[in-house]
């Protein structure tokens, strides 16, 4: 039990320093003469061997609080660092979840929110900010094969940063359709953000708008009920014009008819009514026995 509390103390203080790193990033950079984040009191031992090779250097220091993720250090050095932080975690949450186990006496384990996940997420968000500032690349950026398999990791953060790294350019016919392929992968709670992204950076593809509501509509008799709860819940984030919303709600008609999930269809129509209504729009949905 003090090994799990004391391992989980010690990513989450690992993260927090590199919210502090992140943040510095978001303004001019002035390289102040010291960090407070390299003076804390972290046993790095108490990490699993995994996460000891890649968080602490051979010189026993941690990469983040007192190496190139410090605050204050250089921005390539950032990039760079936050990089091979993704690759490393990403390719051993896929392999073993980075070695994080339940221990004996642990009150809860989910192995898809981890300590590694949490950070694995900051590493994206922080390569997201600087794509979208503009800000040169290195030729170490994460190539789409590699954001790809991110798809794999069932979190939807780490599937929707990953997506977003994908399309940081309008997406080409190619990255379009290896993210359409893996839509079935998508966690429930990010299947709305998925289609939105993939609505928004295909604009540029002919017929892709057509492409990526025919593939969310083949999905949601294919997922469970929570996935297109989601998607409906948060349907403004495709915006659809009414002739499309009225096709994608339409999509959700075997809710109704299958006795097994038809319990859901109340609340589900409630959405989508109060959606149509604030929308000024008038539609008879599903009223075909």
């Amino acid at each position: 039990m003090k090994r799990a509390l004391g391992f989980c103390l010690l990513l989450g203080l690992l993260a927090t320093s590199a919210i502090m790193a992140i943040s510095a990033e978001e303004k001019p950079v002035t390289a102040p003469t010291g960090t407070a984040a390299s003076a804390l009191p972290i046993d790095l031992k108490q990490a699993s061997p995994e996460m000891q090779a890649i968080l602490v250097s051979p010189e026993g220091k941690s990469v983040i609080s007192e190496g190139p993720l410090a605050a204050g250090e250089r921005p390539e050095k950032k990039i760079y660092a936050a990089i091979q932080i993704e690759k490393k975690l990403a390719r051993c949450l896929r392999e073993n979840l980075c070695g994080e186990t339940p221990h004996p006496g642990m009150a809860y384990f989910d192995p898809i929110h981890t300590p590694a996940h949490w950070l694995l997420n900051k590493s994206l968000r922080y390569l997201l900010a600087v794509s979208e500032k503009g800000d040169s690349l290195t030729p170490e950026f994460p190539p789409d094969e590699e954001l790809l398999k991110n798809l794999g990791i069932p979190n939807a953060e780490t599937q929707i940063l990953s997506t977003k790294l994908l399309a940081r350019a309008d997406l080409s016919g190619e990255q379009l359709g290896d993210l359409l392929t893996r839509a079935d992968l998508i966690a429930e709670d990010g299947a709305a953000s998925f289609f939105a992204t993939l609505l928004e950076k295909s604009t540029r593809q002919p017929g892709a708008r057509e492409k990526v509501l025919e593939r969310l509509k083949q999905t949601f008799p294919q997922r469970d009920i929570n996935w297109t709860f989601d998607v409906i819940q948060n349907v403004e984030k495709l915006k659809l014009t009414p002739t499309e919303a009225l096709q994608v709600f339409s999509a959700t008609c075997f809710v109704k008819s299958d006795p097994k999930i038809s319990h859901n269809w109340k609340m589900l129509s409630q959405y989508m009514g109060d959606y149509l209504r604030v929308a000024s729009l008038s539609l008879e949905l599903c009223t075909q026995p």
